[in-house]
């Protein structure tokens, strides 16, 4: 998803985004919470074990497990209300008392999230966006050394 700015990122990714499968860097978690497309993303912590096989096979790089729940922090997140569209703890179960034909195990709901059409249409169409955004920014900096320049001779004139 943050391709783009994953190429030119050095910065060690700290959260995994559960809903994207993506990692995230300081500046990205920091952008993934604040569009309004992402800001619900539920971001788990990431950590270095290099005992692991996945660490082997990721440069190190593990998600803390379990994810915990928001609401009950010390609580394992086990299920995934289709209806509400919310991780839930065993705690949070009592709480949705007429979803039970849409709650289901989180390891079944998210099977196969990274490999839907809406995933690969909204990653194209924010890297899409993201280029924009280059673009836009080249095209300002641009205009500012133009008018940088244009003040130095402004300045300049005014001198003679």
């Amino acid at each position: 998803m943050w391709s783009l700015l994953r190429r030119s990122n050095k910065n060690p990714s700290v959260k995994w985004c559960t809903i994207c499968e993506e990692q995230l860097c300081p500046g990205c978690v920091q952008h993934h919470q604040s569009l309004k497309l992402t800001r619900n993303h539920y971001l788990t912590e990431i950590r270095n074990d290099a005992s692991s096989s996945y660490a082997s096979e990721n440069k190190g790089t593990i998600l803390n497990t379990p994810e915990t729940c928001i609401n009950h922090p010390s609580v394992e997140i086990q299920f995934y209300c289709k209806k509400h569209d919310i991780m839930l703890c065993d705690a949070c179960l009592g709480s949705h008392p007429s979803c039970n034909s849409d709650i289901v195990p989180i390891d079944l709901a998210s099977n196969g999230t990274k490999n839907s059409q809406n995933f690969h249409s909204i990653q194209t169409e924010i890297t899409n966006i993201l280029q924009s955004f280059s673009a836009i920014l080249a095209n300002k900096q641009t205009v500012e050394q133009i008018f940088s320049n244009e003040v130095s001779s402004a300045k300049r004139k005014l001198m003679k």
